[in-house]
């Protein structure tokens, strides 16, 4: 009896499959995401890696990431605005093919013996805007293909598909490009989006349940509405932002391991790997996140955790071993907070808004990382790197508590309190004939 009771005990920490085992629109979606996931990832070392073969200029790579950029902050709140407008099904299917055409017109462009590099950050472009579509349509796609009280796992068993292929797919790339050349990308990158259409195509459609019938600026501007007025959703985004800006910055890597520790270029790349593997372990034992119930606070304890780990490795006298627990501590602290963030969000938001709510929570992930960037070089100009890890993870620690007073929704959030009171809405809708396919939202605002 007792060792049943460990190894229930044991299971209940180890990430919950229930969705992929029982909802089968899900199951469907989440082995297609391989095939996308794999290739947004893959796409990140691809590219940049063939302009400066072709180029040897880091300036022209730095190119590469303008051209991503510019569109993802253009075409981010349009793509949520379309999810709130049409299928979501079908917006998926048609952006993942025709992020499968740019991966054949890539593959085309490599075969050349002298790739145009216009060409090259055109298709750069069109990648990143076809992402903008798909990724608020599958995000706010979700919760309607699960029930509520299955919606943390579901969105956990997201972030691992992400996770992995974070890990996967640029190691893949990068041993590909090794062993043959990037043409070998592209042509796999194709399959993926091939496999990805494939499985899309099976899930059931999922229409928008708003009265918009086509997207609109007025359209986003009430979305962006939304979002200020429902404080839990607001202070979910604002600490998000906190962590991304003054927490741990990638970008400050190099620095910290060659300037700081005294290690070379390949250790950069080792603390990158403790990062993503500390994610990576953590989503495979989030199990517990579907018993959590008072939510917002677990959200500010994880960025707690994370900005305390983030001072922890500037500490003077810090090995670069005994940083590398760290590093991946805050991994492992990034991965909890973006489930228990996005349970939070997708759980308090109306259907009718959840792509362009989606849309702005991505627009603000992808954006934070770069001023975090930008902060940490600018203070470590200033104070060099140790400094400016130590005071970012201070103010980080410092805005976590300042969140935690501005918005109060946030810490008082329960979860479980949203799951029972859109139990109690949806039986009174099925009461009375109406439609209760998009409620799963309630909850303290």
């Amino acid at each position: 009896m007792e060792q049943r009771a460990r190894w229930g005990r044991l299971r209940s920490l180890v990430i919950d499959t229930a969705p992929v085992r029982h909802d089968v629109d899900f199951r469907r979606l989440w082995f297609g995401q391989f095939g996308s996931g794999f290739g947004r990832e893959s796409v990140k070392i691809a590219i940049p890696l063939q302009v400066y073969l072709l180029t040897e200029s880091a300036a022209i790579v730095g190119l590469v990431a303008v051209a991503q950029l510019v569109p993802a902050l253009l075409f981010s709140l349009v793509g949520g605005a379309l999810a709130d407008a049409f299928d979501r099904r079908r917006l998926m299917i048609l952006s993942q093919i025709a992020m499968g055409v740019t991966m054949l017109a890539l593959l085309g462009l490599s075969l050349l013996p002298d790739p145009p590099i216009p060409l090259i950050l055109l298709c750069a472009a069109l990648f990143t805007t076809f992402f903008a579509v798909e990724h608020p349509a599958r995000t706010s796609a979700v919760p309607r293909l699960v029930p509520p009280e299955r919606l943390s796992s579901a969105i956990a068993l997201s972030s691992l598909n992400f996770q992995v292929s974070g890990l996967v797919g640029p190691a893949i790339a990068g041993l590909l490009i090794a062993l043959t050349d990037v043409s070998a990308v592209y042509a796999l990158l194709v399959g993926a989006y091939a496999w990805a259409v494939f499985l899309t195509i099976r899930v059931g459609p999922i229409p928008s349940s708003g009265a918009a019938s086509r997207p609109s600026l007025r359209g986003i501007v009430e979305g962006l509405s939304f979002i200020r007025q429902r404080r839990t959703i607001l202070g979910a985004v604002v600490i998000d932002l906190n962590a991304m800006i003054f927490g741990l910055p990638i970008a400050i890597f190099p620095v910290l391991a060659i300037e700081m520790f005294g290690v070379g270029p390949a250790e950069v790349g080792f603390l990158a790997a403790a990062r993503g593997g500390g994610a990576l372990v953590a989503a495979l034992l989030s199990g517990w996140v579907r018993t959590m119930d008072r939510t917002g606070r677990a959200v500010l304890a994880s960025v707690g955790v994370y900005a305390i780990v983030t001072i922890g490795v500037g500490m003077p006298g810090l090995s670069f071993l005994a940083a590398v627990p760290f590093v991946a501590v805050a991994g492992a602290a990034d991965l909890l907070s973006a489930v228990l963030r996005n349970t939070i969000i997708q759980s308090t938001t109306d259907d009718e808004f959840r792509g362009r709510v989606s849309a702005a929570h991505g627009l603000a992930t992808q954006s934070g990382p770069r001023l975090g960037d930008l902060r940490a070089a600018l203070m470590t100009e200033a104070i060099e790197a140790r400094g400016a890890v130590v005071v970012g993870g201070l103010l980080a620690l410092a805005g976590t508590g300042v969140v935690a007073r501005a918005f109060p929704q946030l810490w008082a959030y329960s979860h479980h309190d949203v799951i029972r009171e859109g139990d109690a809405k949806r039986a009174t809708l099925d009461s009375d004939g109406g439609d209760v396919s998009s409620v799963t939202r309630t909850g303290p605002e």
